[in-house]
């Protein structure tokens, strides 16, 4: 008998006296039947499914890691095919750069496993080390995944599970999708009706609701998801008073966002292109969505490029306007200056600075929405300046998690007097940002008294009010 570590133990003991683990009885069961060809090292993780082991390739000397379908699933037929339908999956992308290769499959005293390429840990682990991911960095881990839901969408396959702990990084930090356990193929028909598979904290909404119904844009949204994890520092989490049963409303699964970490340091601010990338990518409606693994991935590449994203330099209009200027000479240029002139005067007639401070903290998520629009748009973090149109608008600011502070809305304007030359606005920075009822700020954050941090209450919406993007209205709260 071995423990989960490999350590070599009595047939009578339930924990290794070495160090600690429980005793593994699928450990020997590996050794003996394929111990010749691979040294089986230690369990990495257990799932739903199964359990997978660090082995070593004796032949190669690589490392590679063998998934073992769970002793008490054997009585189930269907999780029985469902695990060699999941190992058929994952070995129908060889050499794919962005999906797990699969060497080999095969049977142990009738227990299917299979053996896949080793990764030294999965996205969730690199985001846990990182709590600040750069925006380049997003995009590079971005690419990756949505080459890997392209190469798998192209197959006709909707993997239904993609999130941080599905996606392993190799050596060179290259993400590549794995476990297809819940993986459906459009060219099989396998009865699901009403059915609720893969991980509630990155599901789409419709597959909330019934996951034998959805497509690949199902992918896509997930994986949205993941990387708004990464450039705000709150990931998805599922309400630990609901529960994902069966279709319709009374089964739809609630989902939170929550902070990776308790206090998360977010000092790299995303571009406002990527933010309307990701807002696209997180509509709620799959049609409003990208309709294709590879419109999302040309739209971070364009943006990674800086082309066609609002960010690129025009160089060629640079150069005619200069050739334009030599043949025209001082009267262009004099067309130009008063142009400018006049252009600045506009500028500075119809806009207005505004600065968007907090207090007793700074950092807080900044939402704007402007009289007659539906929703409003992420613009970046507190303390801010905006330059702002004439209009009224609605300021939403969402303080950062472990403090016990409140969301804020103030609702301010933007005008130009008639005996002013430029327009000015209304609101009182900094916004005061304040603790729940009967708890108080302390210096560091709301406290109930009693040395605990106040809970605070979740923003109210309504059909009128829509939460922002990537969170659900669900009975007048966002979710």
């Amino acid at each position: 008998m071995y423990c989960e570590e490999g350590h070599p133990a009595a047939e009578t003991d339930r924990f290794c006296p070495k160090c600690g683990k429980r005793i593994d009885p699928d450990f020997s069961l590996l050794k003996q039947g394929i111990g010749a060809k691979y040294e089986i090292k230690r369990v990495l993780g257990r799932g739903g499914m199964g359990a997978v082991y660090e082995a070593l390739d004796r032949a190669l000397s690589r490392t590679v890691a063998i998934k073992l379908l769970a002793s008490e699933h054997l009585r189930d037929p269907d999780l029985v095919e469902r695990f060699r339908r999941e190992a058929r999956h994952t070995a129908a992308f060889p050499g794919h750069p962005n999906v797990i290769t699969v060497h080999e499959a095969g049977e142990i005293s009738d227990r299917p496993y299979y053996v896949m390429e080793f990764a030294r840990e999965n996205l969730r682990e690199y985001l846990d080390r990182h709590p600040v991911i750069d925006p380049e960095e997003v995009l590079r881990l971005g690419i990756g995944m949505l080459k890997g839901l392209s190469a798998l969408h192209d197959r006709g396959i909707i993997h239904r599970d993609i999130k941080p702990e599905n996606i392993l990084l190799n050596d060179e930090g290259e993400p590549r999708i794995t476990d297809f356990g819940i993986a459906r193929s459009t060219n099989e028909r396998i009865t699901e009706t009403g059915a609720v598979f893969g991980s509630p904290a990155y599901m789409s909404p419709e597959q909330l609701e019934d996951a034998s119904r959805v497509d690949h844009r199902s992918d896509l949204y997930s994986a949205a998801l993941i990387l708004s994890e990464m450039v705000s520092g709150f990931s998805g989490a599922l309400d630990r008073n609901t529960h994902a049963m069966s279709a319709g409303r009374e089964g739809v699964t609630t989902v939170l966002m929550t902070p990776r970490s308790e206090t998360p340091a977010r000092q790299l601010a995303p571009s406002q292109n990527l933010i309307r990338v990701l807002k696209k990518a997180l509509a709620k409606s799959p049609g409003s969505r990208f309709q294709s693994a590879d419109e999302f991935l040309r739209a971070l590449q364009e943006l990674r490029a800086g082309r066609g994203a609002g960010v690129s330099f025009p160089w060629k209009g640079l150069a005619w306007a200069c050739g334009f200027l030599l043949v025209l000479g001082g009267l262009v240029a004099t067309t130009y200056a008063l142009y400018r002139s006049f252009a600045i005067g506009q500028s500075t007639s119809q806009t207005a600075s505004v600065e968007i401070g907090t207090t007793p903290i700074t950092g807080a998520q900044v939402l704007l929405r402007r009289e007659g629009e539906n929703e409003a748009d992420y613009v970046g973090l507190s303390d801010i300046t905006l330059q702002l149109a004439s209009g009224d608008y609605e300021l939403i600011l969402r303080p950062p998690p472990g403090y016990g502070l409140l969301n804020r809305r103030v609702r301010f304007s933007v005008r130009r007097p008639d005996d002013s030359s430029t327009a000015s606005s209304d609101l009182v920075a900094p916004v005061h940002l304040p603790c729940p009822i009967e708890s108080r700020w302390d210096g560091t954050r709301c406290t109930d008294g009693a040395g605990g941090v106040a809970r605070p209450q979740p923003m109210t919406c309504s059909s009128a009010r829509p939460c922002p993007a990537g969170m659900f209205c669900v009975q007048n709260r966002c979710r």
